[in-house]
């Protein structure tokens, strides 16, 4: 697989089931915490990154290429002289380069591989390093997303053992069973029905169903970050 099919099929992933992963885990607050941030700083990187860059153009082509032409117009040197080939780089020349227009073609030649070159080496850097950031950011939001289940999803008080563990199988079971009765009944304040109680057990139910569905959404997110 080249690179490029590599880095499209890495982008493609983050746009569809990466990001929809996320979405079934994150609230809005985590992803502007850590998604907001990397995209914070891989705006700060392409700015620095395109300093850079006309750093390098204004430094290996324009004030090489006015350096070696000025001369030429005012008439200090001729269309022979070889310092014009020793502009931005020394390169191999045809025979008779320095004819119109091959010392033209010969300086745009050198002008498009810096450019070109400094291009493609800046934007293979920038694409990394951003893909780097975001997955870093991904696995802190993954990270944040699994201890705040217990905020989210508090998980119902365990049931405490039998004082005695003599008693036979129906009994412990009847004796744990009226124990959670006990325990539901002080998280509210009055059970006036029957129909309370259920409700309050259906909820307790719920909640075991919404943590194991979420540590599920998880683990998926994590098998996702892995590919």
């Amino acid at each position: 697989m080249t690179s490029r099919k590599l880095m499209r099929q890495v982008f493609y992933s983050l746009e569809t089931t990466l990001v929809s992963a996320m979405e079934k885990i994150a609230t809005p607050a985590l992803k502007k915490k850590y998604i907001g941030k990397a995209a914070h700083d891989a705006n700060r990187l392409v700015l620095i990154v395109t300093l850079s860059i006309s750093f390098i153009y204004v430094s290996w082509i324009i004030i090489p290429l006015v350096t070696a032409l000025l001369p030429l117009q005012t008439g200090k040197i001729d269309r022979n002289d070889e310092s014009l080939n020793a502009a931005m780089y020394l390169m191999w020349t045809p025979q008779n380069y320095t004819e119109y227009p091959k010392l033209e073609l010969v300086l745009a030649f050198k002008c498009s591989t810096i450019f070109f070159g400094v291009l493609i080496f800046a934007t293979t850097i920038v694409l990394i390093l951003v893909v780097c950031s975001y997955l870093t950011s991904y696995f802190k939001l993954l990270s944040q997303c699994i201890q705040d289940i217990e905020e989210l999803y508090p998980e119902k008080q365990k049931s405490v053992e039998g004082k005695n563990n003599d008693m036979n199988e129906d009994t412990k079971n009847n004796g744990q069973a009226e124990l959670k009765v006990d325990i539901l009944a002080s998280n509210v304040k009055t059970l006036e029905t029957r129909d309370d109680l259920i409700d309050i057990l259906q909820r307790e139910e719920s909640v075991d169903e919404k943590r194991y569905t979420y540590l599920r959404e998880c683990t998926i997110f994590h098998q996702i970050l892995l590919e």
